[in-house]
């Protein structure tokens, strides 16, 4: 969808496309895929000056990086605090992709007229530190209780030596494995998936058993997107880099040559060769393969869960919701996806202190209930599991519970903590470039050891 929607007292908003994590950029985290709207309209208040023509005394312009009907929510969002907050003239605007959001943040703070607020993903945490075009959030909302959110979707966002948070989390996901439960009843499978267990080899027993016994193509299919290989190293419990996981200093070198690696791309592959996995090369790919039930599995973000269940339903079959497989050594946890709101430098104080409290707001326990219940992007505040607990919300939801427990369970631990990289996209690209190549054959362990070396390389260059 694409449009104006009707912002507070100053410029509209066009979105559509979605976020980064689902695939607006295909390796640019961690969750949806509807065509980005990349027209560059940008915001149109004065953010810089802290006052707008109207006469209240805060001008606050939000740039957005969720497309579709989430980036419809979001916009719905920000229009509803500008009607109630006093005090405050709010406009929203979809700047198109992360990437395109991010670049149109830089230019405006180049230009003197950033926005008070950008939504980022959480890969531009060290860009935006880095930088020093950006303020930490903490430090400008300081009364904010760490203790009140997931503990998984704030600490990603934890920088620098005084370990303040960069940004307020709005958008937080994991991947989640999502299944056809008419193909697993087929196959002669529990279709409640109750008797799975989410080790690689269950894994591979399933996706036998819906391609002998039930008929389909491919067990399963997701795409090649780096941000699940990098969930795999955690939930393996192996930092993705070193330097735990670049948090103590800068990386220098990916794990590549670790026996998680070995073992998850050796199974990826032996999986493919087998003609269990059925290839996609994007998000969209592999959610069309699953709803054409070409495969009967598919590995996506959690923030999809709504729109793939429905997708579902219209293509006659019911769609469950399973953990994502790992080693039988360990399951450590997952890794968020999603975004968080930066508060760019070059605003006011006036207008910064507004953004804190709008950003606050966006993720409190009422707002990310709703956000939840319209996207399947999980509450980054506690209290709203309550809400929705108390509203029945997860009784309705059919492995919705499950899906949010793969983050709240995971173990806090350098690895599930994700990787901080300054080129992250890059890295991400040179992983998915030698996924490709043991696609078209050449051997598991060569290929991670040339992909270690220009890895390590972009790494060097970095530090």
């Amino acid at each position: 969808m694409s449009g104006t929607v009707g912002a507070v007292a100053l410029a509209g908003c066009s979105s559509s496309g979605d976020d980064g994590d689902d695939g607006s950029t295909d390796n640019v985290d961690g969750g949806g895929d509807e065509s980005a709207d990349t027209d560059d309209t940008g915001g149109s208040d004065d953010a810089d000056d802290g006052n707008d023509d109207s006469g209240n005394d805060a001008s606050l312009s939000v740039w957005y990086s969720i497309g579709g009907d989430k980036g419809d929510l979001v916009a719905t969002l920000a229009e509803e605090y500008g009607e109630e907050t006093e005090g405050v003239a709010l406009s929203s605007s979809h700047e198109g992709s992360y990437g395109e959001t991010f670049d149109a943040t830089l230019r405006g703070i180049r230009n003197n007229d950033p926005p008070a607020l950008a939504h980022l993903n959480a890969v531009h945490t060290v860009p935006t530190y880095n930088s020093g075009s950006f303020q930490p959030i903490q430090s400008i909302i300081d009364d904010v209780n760490p203790d009140d959110y997931i503990g998984a979707a704030l600490d990603y966002y934890r920088v620098g030596e005084d370990n303040q948070f960069m940004a307020l989390p709005f958008n937080a996901s994991s991947p989640v494995l999502m299944y056809n439960k008419d193909a697993f009843e087929e196959a002669g499978l529990d279709p409640e998936g109750e008797e799975y267990e989410p080790t690689f080899q269950e894994f591979r027993n399933v996706c036998e058993a819906i391609v002998d016994d039930a008929g389909f193509d491919s067990g399963a299919t997701w795409g090649n997107i780096t941000w699940f290989v990098e969930n795999w190293f955690a939930l393996q419990n192996q930092p993705f880099v070193n330097n735990e996981n670049g948090r103590a200093e800068a990386p220098t070198e990916v794990n590549l040559d670790s026996d998680a690696a070995e073992r998850f791309y050796t199974w990826w592959m032996d999986l493919y060769d087998d003609d269990l996995y059925q290839l996609s090369d994007s998000w969209g790919d592999a959610r069309q393969a699953f709803v054409n039930q070409d495969a009967a599995m598919l590995i996506d973000s959690s923030s999809n869960i709504v729109a793939q269940r429905q997708a579902a339903e219209e293509a006659g079959y019911e769609m469950g919701l399973l953990e994502v497989p790992s080693s039988e050594e360990t399951w450590a946890g997952a890794l968020i996806g999603g975004g968080a709101m930066f508060v760019p430098r070059g605003i006011d104080d006036q207008t910064a202190r507004a953004a804190g409290e709008f950003a606050k707001w966006v993720a409190s326990p009422e707002q990310q209930a709703r956000w939840h219940q319209g996207t399947g992007y999980y509450p980054v505040h506690k209290d709203s599991i309550e809400i929705l607990e108390d509203d029945g919300w997860f009784e309705e939801q059919d492995g919705m519970r499950l899906a949010m427990d793969q983050l709240l369970d995971s173990e806090d631990t350098p690895a599930t903590r994700g990787a901080l990289i300054e080129d992250h996209g890059q890295v991400r690209d040179l992983l998915s470039n030698g996924a490709d190549r043991m696609f078209d054959g050449e051997d598991v362990s060569s290929v991670l050891s040339d992909v270690k070396s220009d890895v390590d390389e972009l790494l060097a260059r970095s530090a």
